[in-house]
């Protein structure tokens, strides 16, 4: 597949999408549809993309790997692999706006971006999203943010919105602003919403002035829960920026974090021991690790990213790997 592959609206068939290599084109450079390029998208459907490969274009573009739009229940997006190739202008890698979908075993790092360079994004009118067990880094920026999965509404969210963000790699990119793993932008014209049932995940922040672990844009957007998590800022940066709160007010070590009122559980301050961090790395667990048997059994997934049973210990780790 060497061009966008656009599914029709739902007429009652289920799509399959599996095993594609696609390599994305250029386009004019804008932000208008017909000036960006597609991996595969769809709209108001119910699809399964599995296992495709998916390379961003090096064109000064605007380039959307995975995208799916309102989809319906049943919507699965598992085991896919999205790698930039050179420099975009902007990259929006895999998203999900509106709808339902599994988001599950997906590994994405955007490569090199002009303005936002974001591996994984949700927003509009969510009604039941699941983030688990995946890799996501976000590329390195010039000019804009570089986040592992971010939260970021267009308009107003939906009065029904259910999403969960479980025993995932979540990373900012070297230099973006934010360069976060996990990030909240406010909704226009100061519209209030919590988003994000936050549990057992590995969150790095990049290098940077902007190299938090967490990002909230206002105080306008804040997650439901945080439980379980081990944070880690770059040592660039000190190794105190944990969590961005409130559009402003710095976070820096954990007792600060353990105050906010999403907190459950028992978040961690720990790199995890992660074997090789960097994309294309190594991310399971090594030896001796605090995340081991230190995560949450809410909502747990039956299994990792190796596709292997979850626990296998004491209890569930942290991260997308389950040792032992």
């Amino acid at each position: 597949l060497t061009s966008a592959s656009t599914l029709a609206p739902n007429t009652g068939a289920q799509p399959l999408v599996e095993g594609n290599t696609v390599h994305m084109g250029a386009s004019q450079n804008g932000w208008a549809a017909t000036n960006q390029s597609y991996g595969i998208s769809s709209w108001a459907t119910q699809v399964e993309v599995i296992d495709n490969e998916v390379f961003l274009a090096n064109s000064m573009t605007i380039q959307r790997g995975i995208e799916v739009i309102d989809c319906l229940r049943g919507t699965l997006v598992s085991g896919n692999r999205i790698r930039g190739t050179g420099r975009t202008d902007l990259a929006l890698s895999l998203r999900v706006i509106g709808g339902y979908a599994t988001v599950t075993h997906n590994d994405v790092f955007p490569g090199s971006c002009q303005g936002a360079c974001n591996a994984a994004e949700g927003g509009g009118g969510m009604v039941s999203v699941r983030f688990a067990n995946n890799i996501f880094i976000g590329g390195n920026s010039t000019a804009g943010a570089s986040v592992g999965l971010g939260f970021d509404f267009e308009g107003p969210p939906g009065s029904s919105l259910d999403v969960l963000v479980h025993s995932n790699f979540l990373a900012g990119g070297g230099s973006g602003s934010p360069a976060a793993g996990l990030s909240w932008f406010a909704p226009p014209m100061g519209a209030a919403v919590r988003v994000g049932r936050v549990i057992n995940n590995v969150v790095r922040g990049g290098g940077g002035a902007a190299g938090w672990a967490m990002y909230e844009s206002s105080a306008s957007i804040d997650p439901v829960l945080l439980e379980n998590n081990a944070l880690y800022a770059s040592p660039s940066t000190g190794g105190a920026r944990l969590y961005h709160d409130e559009g402003g007010i710095p976070l820096n070590n954990l007792a600060a974090v353990n105050t906010l009122p999403e907190i459950a559980g028992t978040n961690l301050q720990d790199d995890c021991s992660v074997v090789d961090p960097r994309p294309d790395g190594d991310y399971h667990l090594g030896a001796g690790s605090a995340c081991i048997d230190a995560g949450s059994s809410v909502n747990v997934p039956a299994d990792d990213y190796d596709n292997e049973a979850r626990p296998r210990g004491a209890g569930p780790d942290i991260g997308p790997d389950e040792a032992g």
